[in-house]
């Protein structure tokens, strides 16, 4: 791919970028210019020569009274630039933090450093209450040396029950705070299956009576 010097002043923001940039966004991206300068280049169309991918950055270049920036120009039509712009802000929203990697590697960065990285004391305060929210739900789920109930002996064909399962810590953690809840284990699993996970059987009733309030 070609990285192109271009002027700011030839360069066109997307007039349906689905990706809002607030006060604090531009901000955070100024201050990581000042500190980095540009890093990565926008994707820009050249059909009008619209940034498909950095409006933030552009904005924030504006801001600081830039007149050039690194670009990559690509002939494409426009369902594959709005398809482009919105697939790199999904990816991105896709993955997550490992909170306690984040803690370890934030507490080592220089102070003007972290004044620069988008957190707040308060996000940090939140992330690091979490990470031992979860660490001392870790001690005592490991302190239970049996399971309290079967689950598939709970679950029998004259019952109507739901399942939801959770396939990250903070919601589980949500609906705990919400419902007390016991942990259970599958008895050995059929031919051809595997056991995974933890269940937990909770009164309908009950249940109701919890979330309905």
């Amino acid at each position: 791919m070609k990285v192109e010097k271009v002027k700011l002043s030839e360069l066109n923001p997307d007039p349906d970028n689905t990706r809002v940039h607030d006060d604090r966004n531009i901000t955070t991206i100024m201050e990581s210019l000042e500190k980095f300068e540009q890093y990565r280049p926008f994707i820009v169309q050249k059909k009008g020569m619209i940034v498909r991918i950095g409006n933030g950055m552009l904005e924030a270049m504006k801001r600081l009274e830039w007149t050039e920036g690194d670009a990559i120009i690509k002939d494409i039509t426009d369902d594959e630039a709005t398809t482009l712009s919105i697939l790199d802000n999904r990816t991105s929203e896709l993955a997550e933090w490992d909170n306690q990697l984040l803690l370890d590697s934030i507490e080592n960065l220089p102070e003007d450093y972290k004044k620069i990285i988008g957190f707040t004391d308060v996000e940090l305060l939140d992330i690091l209450n979490g990470v031992d929210k979860l660490k001392a739900l870790g001690n005592e789920e490991g302190e239970k040396e049996n399971p309290d109930i079967e689950f598939t002996q709970e679950l029998l064909e004259k019952h109507n029950y739901i399942v939801l399962y959770f396939d990250n810590e903070v919601d589980w953690l949500q609906l705990e705070s919400v419902y007390p809840l016991e942990t259970v284990k599958a008895l050995d699993s059929k031919k051809g299956f595997q056991k995974m996970g933890v269940g937990r059987v909770v009164s309908g009733k009950d249940f109701l009576t919890k979330v309905l309030k």
